[in-house]
């Protein structure tokens, strides 16, 4: 019996057949898509090796002003000036992802009558990496054998901005056999980033984040563009500025610096609750939060920082804080004014030492 015959119509099993129109809509799609990820590989690579050769080219204009000292497992730079034997030798620390070139007006000022170490933290600068995460106290244990393994002698007056404010007070807490004193300019506080409201616990993560981010862009060589950390470099002596601007820009400064975000608990709790005696404590406060660029969240955060300060004078019987005019984070030690004022500050305390 036929279909027809029944009265039902035939089926087709058939699939349908695609419009063209679609097929071509979709191959159109797929081969943009795959142009675009050639395209952004090809940029890639060019950028990692424009980056590479960059960088090969910075270390040779940009030799270590210092010495690289063996400390156990890998090297740290060491950049000593000034006259030996006038004691107590004065030891700068860096902030965070820093190489010590930021001292360089501080360093130049006090060449004449102290002897002055800058140096590079383990990854940073000139300094070797170190296997494993940023330990606090290993930092500064790396800091006093690097010292005796150059002949430097004590003691030793710490000298810390930002970050490097919380690794001068482990070391003065953990060697105070050798410590004079303390000078902390501009300093991170321990509580810093404590029970924020959940704004600026944002712009932290944020900060956190964006710190990630300047990982991936300085391995494609995106920072050879646009490098933010440049404009720190203003009012900089001339070479010292080159150097910073070539470092900031590189692999292992992104890195640097998202590492030592990332411990910044940890290297907080080897400071924390660390009583200093009597030691000779000195706080320099920047009261110009004008370098958080117009974000009110950053500037809270930096205004909260400044409010922190006060407690530092706590750490010692013998502290004392003093506000910088017109000075920013920044700019404390790369504006030569301001730098002045934490020279000054610097030798004070030495001149306290020397006298006894």
């Amino acid at each position: 019996m036929s279909a027809l015959s029944t009265g039902r119509i035939p089926r087709d099993d058939r699939p349908a057949a695609r419009s063209p129109r679609r097929r071509s809509w979709r191959r159109r799609l797929l081969r943009a898509t795959a142009g675009l990820v050639l395209v952004i590989c090809v940029l890639a690579a060019f950028g990692a090796g424009a980056q590479a050769l960059v960088q090969h080219r910075n270390a040779s204009e940009h030799p270590a002003p210092g010495r690289l000292v063996d400390v156990g497992d890998h090297r740290l730079h060491l950049h000593a000036e000034g006259p030996r034997g006038t004691g107590p030798t004065v030891v700068l620390e860096a902030g965070m992802g820093t190489p010590s070139t930021s001292w360089a007006w501080v360093q130049q000022m006090l060449t004449s009558d102290v002897r002055v170490v800058s140096y590079d933290r383990a990854g940073i600068g000139w300094s070797d990496d170190r296997d494993g995460p940023v330990d606090p106290a290993g930092q500064v244990r790396d800091l006093r054998t690097a010292l005796d393994a150059a002949g430097e002698e004590g003691p030793y007056v710490l000298v810390g901005h930002s970050l490097g404010g919380l690794f001068a007070r482990t070391f003065a807490a953990s060697y105070p056999e050798v410590t004079a004193g303390v000078v902390l300019v501009d300093p991170s506080h321990e509580d810093q980033y404590t029970d924020l409201p959940p704004e600026l616990q944002a712009t932290v993560d944020s900060a956190s984040t964006g710190a990630l981010l300047m990982k991936i862009a300085s391995r494609v060589g995106i920072t050879l563009l646009y490098n933010p950390a440049e404009a720190l470099t203003a009012g900089m002596p001339e070479e010292a500025a080159a150097s910073y601007a070539a470092w900031s820009a590189s692999p292992r400064a992104a890195s640097a610096t998202a590492a030592e975000f990332a411990a910044f608990d940890a290297v907080a709790d080897g400071a924390r609750d660390r009583d200093l005696g009597d030691l000779p404590v000195r706080i320099l406060s920047g009261a110009d939060t004008s370098d958080a660029s117009g974000d009110p969240s950053q500037a809270a955060l930096l205004e909260r920082q400044l409010s922190l300060h006060e407690q530092l004078t706590e750490l010692s019987s013998d502290a004392r804080r003093t506000v910088v005019p017109g000075a920013t984070h920044f700019t404390v030690l790369t504006d030569r004014g301001h730098a002045a004022t934490v020279a000054a500050t610097v030798l004070d305390l030495v001149n306290e030492v020397r006298a006894g």
